[in-house]
């Protein structure tokens, strides 16, 4: 599991190798712990492997980070 940080998003510099994965089943869901609310994305990796229903990665972020994701999407999409 991992929790994303605004304060820890950073441009990747350089032109590595870029290339596209595979479509996988996620989930997503809001939770609120003490006063903060998250946001959570759950991939379940490709539906061949040892247990296809386990969450392969989770990651959560807050709200900062959620608006700086969206201005990053924004400004990456020009939307």
């Amino acid at each position: 599991m991992a929790r994303i940080d605004h304060s820890c998003i950073k441009q990747e510099s350089g032109n590595g190798a870029n290339s596209i994965h595979s479509i996988v089943p996620a989930t997503y869901r809001f939770f609120v712990n003490g006063k903060e609310k998250y946001f959570q994305i759950d991939t379940y990796g490709n539906p061949t492997r040892e247990k296809p229903e386990q969450p392969s990665q989770k990651i959560q972020f807050g709200k900062e980070t959620a608006e700086k994701i969206i201005k990053l999407l924004k400004e990456g999409f020009g939307i």
